[in-house]
């Protein structure tokens, strides 16, 4: 989940509880482990280059990364 700031910044929230909810599911399909510092640096740099497009809605909005 990512939220804007009240001075538009994004912020990621609990992105280290994302990264590993991403790998439990990598174990559910038998896929090996991204690293979390990876997970995070790759949704944060996907926010850096997408950012603008991301919403200004209170509470923040979810972006459901998915495996494939």
């Amino acid at each position: 989940k990512a939220y804007r700031h009240p001075d538009g910044a994004l912020g990621l929230f609990r992105p280290e509880a994302n990264a590993a909810r991403f790998n439990a599911s990598a174990d559910r399909l038998a896929m090996p482990h991204l690293p979390p510092e990876r997970f995070i640096a790759s949704i944060a740099g996907l926010l850096e280059v997408d950012g603008e497009w991301y919403p200004a809605v209170a509470g923040g909005s979810r972006q459901n990364p998915s495996i494939e």
